[in-house]
């Protein structure tokens, strides 16, 4: 009777890798030689890796010189992530026939990062570098490089370990066969992925009635602090195929996770799907169109974000379709909710993507940070946890998360909550339930980072009024809009994190994230816009900022322009007077793109009526000029000469002398918005 075991390993790191496992034959096991390497290279091919290892240790125990069949098992070994037997083999392997399979070396040092033996690992990758001749030595030189800069981070990485709480999750959801994608529904609720059984579960092939076992989404929740199984999701959201790696969208109104089936060839293809809701209902689960799933290859672990230029939902996923640049990317897709689809996908690019495999992306929306797992950023070992500030093809480089999240083993599908100091992932390091060996299987661990820095924002909005003396006087603003915005370090880009409104005393309020520069824009309808810059760096440990911000109330008196001079009876502008106009009219056209504004350049009383109204428009005109020279469209300025027609104090004293104050007040350069552009939005000029 032949069986076959359903366990489903992650090692290829697609979503799920469903491959069925043979049972190891007794018959074959105790017939000749090649009948048993015949079926250990049948096991490895098909992903049955433990029966594999069976297989090729019985075969070596009669033809132990067989460096070919030594090489297929520390290949076993090392597909079932059993990196002590792995690197005790590949050194057998070397030892016999270094010559024959300088490829060795290369996996030989893979597994003694894994192990933390990073100078040995180095060596054995230089060796590999300098030995390998094959065809494809050009995308493993550039690997070698990668995994040599894990060799030099990996000892500092451990040595600045974090302060952080790690708990194992209750083993009524851990289980020994893989559990992965853990998401929140809410703060009590748990949702994940696993094939639950605590063994190797097998089937008989011959009873047809009986189906295989697939991975299915399950739900924990928490109790006295501690997450306990409840039971299984929503049944609808669970059928005979695999299932895993479930998200919201930004309203939670759709519900994305993947399906993953064997096809006509037997290659197993992972799909996203979604389930909306209507009516209250959730609705029976489509497959997304080929745009994102390429019907000949891979698509999985969706996770959204939302773009900060359209505010349109952005869907980021792992691919392995072409264009790839190693075997799994990670790639995106832009929702045009007014056609309700999502454009062509397209690939992250080499900000984040390697030649090995980048998987289990993350998005925290709130504060533009992409959380995934790769091999090849310089990281401790095997699949680390990065982080990245950015967006579609826009990232910074790629930072590590660190130890103790990150280890010698693989870490994958970092959540984090919405209070940023904890969250989940899952790794497959010594302590969670395996069933082979210590490093087998992933499991699900909860982290908490003890000494977390919160950081927040407060303070008031203030509407800056000027009376007819152009004195200014305030109150609180209420309704006031604010966008905060995060600047991207390496090319000063700001992204648009959050909006809020101020309450009915005017107060604002943001969480923020230490280490990051920030900009606040500020509008209001009655109000001229304006951006306030500030920064969280060096801030180390926890606290509340306090700012206060002044709007310019705007009603259709003019705004007098201090400060702004010409040359002696001329209309040309002093240098002081540039300087002036670049901090105070340059700064407010760039800050609301959308108004158009009159120059108006008055004079005092001397010379005649006519001399004043052309000297008034000339200066006036160098003022409009000035600022078109500098970038501004034509068509929002408009000069406007009013002579000595609209004096705001006496130009002679009441004895009828010169009354040089008030003639002073009078040589005035004003402004006033007259208009608006049609379809402009309010937005932060990039400088």
């Amino acid at each position: 009777m032949f069986r076959v075991i359903v366990y489903k390993f992650i090692v290829a790191f697609v979503l799920i890798s469903s491959s069925a496992f043979a049972q190891v034959d007794q018959e074959i096991i105790d017939s000749k030689p090649n009948y048993i390497k015949k079926a250990g290279k049948r096991s490895l091919k098909s992903g049955d890796y433990y029966g594999a290892i069976e297989y090729f240790k019985k075969y070596l125990e009669s033809k132990p010189d067989r460096t070919d069949v030594k090489f297929l098992l520390a290949e076993s070994y090392r597909m079932s992530r059993d990196y002590v037997q792995a690197e005790k083999t590949y050194k057998a392997v070397l030892k016999d026939d270094a010559e024959g399979f300088p490829i060795a070396y290369y996996f030989l040092g893979k597994m003694q990062i894994h192990l933390l033996n990073y100078d040995t690992a180095a060596m054995h990758l230089l060796k590999f570098k300098k030995n390998y001749q094959e065809k494809d030595k050009a995308t493993y030189r550039k690997k070698v490089k990668l995994l040599l800069q894990t060799c030099e981070t990996g000892p500092q990485l451990l040595k600045n370990k974090n302060s952080f709480k790690i708990t194992h999750l209750d083993t009524s959801i851990n289980k020994a066969h893989i559990e992965l994608s853990p998401f929140l529904l809410n703060d009590s609720t748990l949702l994940y992925s696993s094939l639950r059984s605590d063994t190797i579960v097998y089937q008989d092939l011959n009873d047809t009635a009986k189906k295989l076992p697939v991975r299915k989404f399950y739900i924990a929740e928490k109790k006295d602090k501690k997450w306990l199984f409840k039971g299984e999701f929503q049944e609808e959201l669970n059928n005979s195929s695999e299932n895993g790696n479930a998200t919201y969208n930004t309203d939670s109104t759709a519900f994305y996770f993947t399906r993953c089936a064997l096809n006509t060839k037997g290659k197993m293809i992972c799909a996203i799907h979604v389930s909306r809701l209507e009516d209250g209902e959730w609705q029976k689960a489509e497959k997304l169109p080929e745009t994102i799933n390429n019907p000949a290859y891979s698509s999985s672990q969706p996770t959204v974000g939302v773009s900060s230029k359209t505010g349109e939902e952005i869907l980021y996923f792992v691919s392995d379709k072409p264009r790839s640049r190693g075997g799994k990317d990670i790639w995106y897709a832009e929702y045009k909710s007014k056609k309700k689809k999502f454009k062509k996908s397209k690939n992250a690019g080499s900000k984040i993507n390697t030649v090995f495999d980048e998987m289990t992306p993350f998005y925290d929306k709130d504060n533009k940070i992409l959380y995934f797992s790769s091999e090849g950023w310089p990281g401790i070992g095997g699949l680390d946890v990065f982080s990245t500030t950015g967006e579609l093809k826009k990232w910074e480089v790629p930072a590590n998360v660190g130890a103790p999240i990150n280890s010698g083993t693989d870490e994958l599908y970092y959540y984090i909550t919405s209070s940023q100091d904890k969250g989940f992932f899952v790794s497959n390091r010594k302590g969670g339930v395996s069933l082979k060996n210590e490093t087998c299987c992933d499991d699900i661990y909860e982290y908490e980072e003890l000494k977390f820095i919160h950081v927040a924002i407060k303070g008031n909005i203030y509407d800056i009024y000027s009376d007819v003396n152009n004195s200014d006087s305030s109150v609180v603003l209420k309704n006031a809009k604010l966008d905060l915005y995060a600047i991207q370090d390496s090319t000063n880009e700001k992204l648009l994190l959050r909006t809020v409104e101020t309450n009915e005393k005017g107060e604002y309020f943001f969480k923020l994230k230490k280490g990051r520069n920030y900009v606040v824009q500020a509008s209001h309808d009655e109000t001229l816009a304006d951006n306030f810059t500030f920064t969280t760096k060096g801030i180390n440990t926890s606290d509340t900022l306090s700012k206060d911000y002044s709007l310019r109330h705007v009603n259709e008196k003019p705004i007098v322009v201090k400060n702004i001079y010409y040359e002696f009876d001329k209309s040309d502008l002093t240098s002081s007077s540039t300087a002036t106009i670049d901090t105070t009219l340059l700064l407010i056209l760039e800050k609301n793109p959308s108004i158009i504004i009159e120059i108006g350049a008055h004079t005092d009383s001397k010379g005649s009526d006519s001399y004043n109204e052309t000297l008034s428009q000339d200066r006036a005109q160098s003022v409009v000029d000035y600022l078109i020279h500098k970038g501004i469209d034509e068509n929002r300025l408009k000069a406007k000469g009013y002579g000595e027609s609209q004096p705001i104090a006496p130009n002679t004293c009441e004895d009828g002398t010169d009354n040089e104050e008030g003639r002073a007040m009078n040589r005035r350069t004003e402004f006033k918005i007259i208009g608006k552009l049609k379809g402009v939005s309010e937005v932060i000029y990039e400088r």
